[in-house]
């Protein structure tokens, strides 16, 4: 049986909120865990609570291992680590780009549509 779709609001109900983000928390963390099981990357989570009494952050696998890697990420050359980084900016432009291109591809097709038909017409 499929479930409904849920929409995507704030909790207004504190109860129900809580208990959303520590299910939805722990199933963050076993994708986290898959991800890097089976595609072998090295990956970690951080995941804090605001307006929780003890607001401690749960980090997964460990702090030195999120640590390390963290480490590596910042010790990477500019060019490599923000090679994939999108801003909305830098999103939209690329997506302006591929838009073009396909419309151009979409033209040139045209054109060449038009003048089969034009030729058959003159035939």
């Amino acid at each position: 049986m499929a479930r409904k779709k849920t929409k995507v609001v704030y909790i207004t109900d504190d109860v129900t909120r809580r208990r959303t983000f520590a299910k939805r928390k722990r199933c963050l963390l076993k994708k986290v865990y898959e991800l890097s099981v089976l595609c072998g990357v090295p990956a970690c989570a951080l995941v804090t609570a605001p307006g929780e009494p003890n607001n401690q952050p749960e980090i997964w696998p460990s702090i030195f291992d999120a640590d390390n890697l963290i480490g590596r990420l910042r010790d990477l050359p500019a060019s490599a680590r923000d090679k994939h980084d999108l801003d909305q900016e830098r999103f939209l432009s690329k997506e302006v780009e591929r838009l073009k291109e396909q419309l151009g591809r979409l033209e040139k097709g045209n054109r060449e549509a038009e003048a089969k038909v034009a030729l058959m017409r003159c035939l």
